[in-house]
């Protein structure tokens, strides 16, 4: 049971100090005052399609703390996000993956199993109040065939408001897909690491004739007819200097509007990551300096963070949680796949701890024939961990991947951990004019 009243004191580089309790989102300076009452702020997005204020936590309800053995988490029928994973068949080689290790164990499916998913799906899922509805790969344009068949069926399954959403390496863009997701409204997201590019492998955008057609994807969306922004995952070859990675986009598109977000920053989701030392394996001095930098990105000179929209994501759900007095009773994992009613399926109907994973045995959670009995048995919630309990950043980091353990845990912990203090010192900065220099409190650290 975590400790509520668990206090952070935070030494400012001025002299003064302020109190931070992260399960009960309270910042207050040595007087007692509220801190976030006091100088109420928010951060314009840099993304229209993007919500510009802080959220109103009122709402929210407490989370049922997933675990593999006291408490598997179940899934309901009638879900709010929907993640279809096609297969996890991929067309490049990033070194920072975090599906490669599943690969041997994935879904292969044929048309056959699509008509069978689609036929099915009535029976399995209720998509009345579905709000958002993923497809994912590997590269999920790789299956595109299948792609073209399920929105359409899907689309008149779910509210008039729902959102289709794709997450692509962008090699395989072509204008009849554009067509398509001009069509139907779909977000679509580029992975792109700007000039940590070469993890991942050869650069679409070195392809003129991809190049024109990216270049109509942030077109469209800027006349808002679909959805499209670049995604950075942060790793040692672009956090160096963070100017030179955001301003890589603007110069590359001639554009100061380009919408460039962030995955985050990158974690270790096998050993190979974790200890790699080009992508993933920082140590405690690289942990310190990537701290140091994101705090800089955010406050000092152009502000480059700050033309991430993510980042200004993250300061701005950090100050709704002040706002609203967010109690940790009611936060759930980052990802979300905690939730009941988040779901991640194959074309097989096999329900999957999320879209990252294959068949290995601890991630097949059940099957959507047998939704009842479904029991996810990979992954625990934050709070069953003493690390995510006793830790400042708990609400800017929600307890990362739920189902690493081990030194992938240990090492995603670590990075999670310096990048989000870099982001709450970041936030405290704009919000109180102070610099945290120091954390006094308890907090217990995973071993490198």
């Amino acid at each position: 049971v975590a400790d509520k009243d668990l206090t952070y004191t935070l030494h400012c580089e001025d002299g003064s100090k302020l109190y931070y309790k992260p399960h009960l989102s309270k910042l207050t300076n040595e007087q007692g005052q509220d801190m976030y009452a006091k100088n109420p702020v928010g951060i314009k997005k840099v993304n229209k399609w993007y919500v510009e204020e802080p959220k109103d936590h009122n709402h929210m309800h407490g989370v049922d703390p997933i675990h593999p053995f006291f408490n598997p988490g179940k899934k309901v029928k009638e879900p709010m996000r929907l993640k279809i994973q096609l297969g996890l068949k991929c067309n490049y080689s990033c070194e920072y993956c975090s599906q490669a290790s599943f690969v041997p164990e994935s879904t292969v499916t044929g048309d056959d199993d699509l008509e069978e998913f689609m036929a099915k799906l009535d029976d399995r899922l209720d998509l009345q109040h579905c709000s958002l509805v993923e497809v994912w790969g590997g590269e999920p344009l790789l299956y595109w065939k299948k792609i073209k068949k399920l929105i359409p069926f899907l689309k008149e399954r779910c509210p008039e408001d729902v959102e289709f959403s794709i997450v692509t390496n962008g090699s395989l863009i072509t204008q009849e897909k554009i067509d398509f997701f001009k069509k139907y409204k779909m977000a679509v997201t580029m992975s792109h690491d700007g000039p940590g590019y070469h993890l991942r492998g050869p650069d679409p955008l070195n392809n003129s004739k991809k190049f024109k057609l990216i270049q109509q994807l942030l077109e469209l969306n800027a006349q808002g007819k679909l959805g499209f922004c670049f995604s950075i995952v942060w790793t040692k070859e672009n956090t160096k200097d963070f100017d030179e990675t955001v301003n890589w986009f603007k110069d590359k598109f001639n554009d100061e509007n380009v919408p460039v977000g962030a995955e985050g920053i990158v974690e270790a989701y096998d050993i190979d990551t974790a200890m790699n030392t080009k992508t993933g394996k920082f140590d405690y001095s690289g942990l310190e300096d990537l701290e140091e930098k994101v705090f800089k990105g955010i406050t000092e000179g152009n502000q480059p963070l700050l033309g991430v929209f993510t980042t200004v994501d993250k300061i701005n759900e950090f100050y709704g949680s002040l706002m609203f007095k967010k109690d940790s009773d009611t936060l759930g994992q980052k990802c979300g796949m905690d939730r009941d009613d988040d779901i991640a399926v194959d074309l097989k109907g096999n329900v999957l701890t999320c879209q990252n994973v294959g068949l290995e045995r601890k991630h097949l959670s059940g099957h959507m024939d047998d939704l009842e009995n479904v029991r996810t048995k990979s992954s625990q919630h934050w709070s069953w961990r003493d690390e995510c309990s006793h830790c400042p950043v708990l609400q800017l980091c929600q307890g990362s991947c739920m189902f690493l353990t081990g030194k992938e845990f240990a090492q995603t912990c670590w990075n999670e951990y310096a990048y989000n203090l870099g982001h709450l010192r970041g936030a405290i900065k704009l919000l109180t004019g102070k610099t945290v220099v120091d954390i006094e409190g308890k907090q217990v650290r995973p071993k490198l």
